[in-house]
This record gives C-alpha cells, structure tokens and sequence, in this order.
C-alpha cells in the first residue's frame, strides 16, 4: 500500500564517545515526547561516535545497537534509520540499518571509507547499493561521506520508474566542511529528483572534532524545508509523495539523464 505522505523525525545529537547505554537513554529522552513518526533518522554510529577503537565499539550482526533500535522502532511504531560499527566475517563495516515496527530491516555496508580519517584501514567497505521499499517508497541509503560521490548517488530512471524517491544520509560531518556538506546535500536532491533526509551530530567527539549539525530535510527543488544547526533537537517534517511525482512530470529531466552501470 502506497502511503503518499510521510512524517519524519530527524535526530541531531551529541554523541556520547563510545558509551551505548547512555547515547540509547538520551535519544529515549529526545523522542520521549514525539510520537507518529513514520521514519525516525539517527546519526552515522549514532550509539559511539565515529571511533576506529573497533575493538571496544564494533558489535556483533544485530547485536546490542540493533536491538535498541528494534525494540524503539516496535515501541514507537516508527521505522529506525542509523548506522553501526559491525563486525562480521573478520571484517568490520560500517553498517547503516532500517528496522520496521515488526521487526524486519534492510541494511547496508557504507561504500566509500573516509580514507582521510582512517577508516579505510580498519573497515571494509561494502559493495552493493541498496534500495529500501518501505510505505511505498523507495529509498537510498548513504552513510556519510558517500554522500560526495555522484555517480554512487545517481538516481536511475528505467520504462518510466525511478530507482528511488528519497534518500537518507547519516553522518558525523565535521563543521570545518560544513559549507561541502550543505551544498552537496542540496545538489543531491536536485539532480537525483528526489526528497532527501539527513542526520549528522553536534558537539565534540573523542578526536575534539566540531560538529555544527545542519541535519536536515531538502525537497526535489533542492530547497531546504526543515534545518538546524548547533543544538540537540528532533526535526519533524512531513514529506509528500504526490509532491514528488507533481515536480517530476513538470520537469521531466530523467528522461535525458545518462545511462550508465557501476563495474
């Protein structure tokens, strides 16, 4: 069934280092008074910050993070968006989870490692795009610096369908780049012809990173709908298939998009 409006809930925290149990006891507290969400969106290893101390942080597949987020996501009858440092198969990734009321989930592998920061040398990367069908919608996940690469963002436009209508961006993208990130959001939306919806934190890390936030919700125009910057808050936005669809057939650029397949 097609559900043609969406309300999101966009969490912007300050991620505690490496400590799970109390990042899980303030994002209860964040939403505690929110309800009717049907997608809740989480920060990039939303649960300890962006450590390479795999060894303290890395979980198990569907391990103690994911669970918290099933047991919220079935309490609040809202899906959960967020990612983990996973280990698996002798491999750590950084694995981006969607987790419905009812207890399925879809995941994916982050693809492009922050080579900058080091996590290419603790972290494999994951391989495949992943495509979300959820209410109707069909959504894509990136984590965080993904976000500045285009061709591994291009929408595909196939006999009149689109490979996605949203995307969902988690992050911990510090504030010295804030400019890259506000822009390439934007530019994202716009050339992909989609709604996107991003998390990144605030505060300082355990590397005395600066995070400024600017979470937020850009429609197909590129326009920004909801943002903020510097504090912990949930932001709420409804978001509109019909809306979509609407700017699609008034500016039907996909038809001239390139064709193209990733090797």
């Amino acid at each position: 069934m097609i559900q043609s409006e969406l309300s999101v809930g966009i969490v912007q925290s300050d991620i505690i280092w490496e400590d799970k149990l109390h990042n899980f006891d303030k994002y209860e507290l964040l939403l505690s008074h929110r309800k009717d969400y049907d997608i809740v969106v989480l920060p990039e290893m939303f649960s300890s910050g962006f450590s390479v101390n795999t060894e303290k942080c890395a979980e198990e597949p569907k391990g103690e993070s994911f669970e918290w987020m099933q047991k919220m996501s079935k309490q609040m009858q809202s899906a959960f968006a967020g990612s983990v440092s996973v280990r698996e198969n002798n491999k750590i990734f950084n694995r981006f989870y969607f987790v419905l009321p009812d207890g399925s989930y879809f995941e994916y592998d982050k693809h492009h490692l922050f080579s900058y920061g080091g996590e290419h040398l603790l972290f494999s990367r994951g391989v495949e795009r992943t495509i979300i069908d959820y209410k109707g919608w069909k959504i894509f996940p990136i984590v965080c610096y993904d976000l500045r690469f285009q061709v591994w963002n291009s929408n595909r436009f196939v006999d009149g369908n689109y490979d996605y209508d949203m995307a969902i961006c988690v992050a911990n993208w510090p504030q010295s780049r804030s400019h890259a990130w506000k822009t390439l959001l934007q530019a994202r939306a716009i050339e992909n012809q989609a709604w996107l919806l991003a998390s990144n934190r605030v505060g300082v890390d355990g590397m005395d990173l600066l995070y400024a936030g600017d979470s937020m919700v850009v429609n197909p125009y590129g326009e920004i709908q909801n943002t903020a910057s510097q504090i912990e808050t949930v932001l709420e936005s409804k978001i509109s298939l019909d809306f979509l669809k609407s700017y699609r057939q008034k500016f039907a650029f996909a038809a001239d998009w390139d064709t193209f397949e990733l090797m």
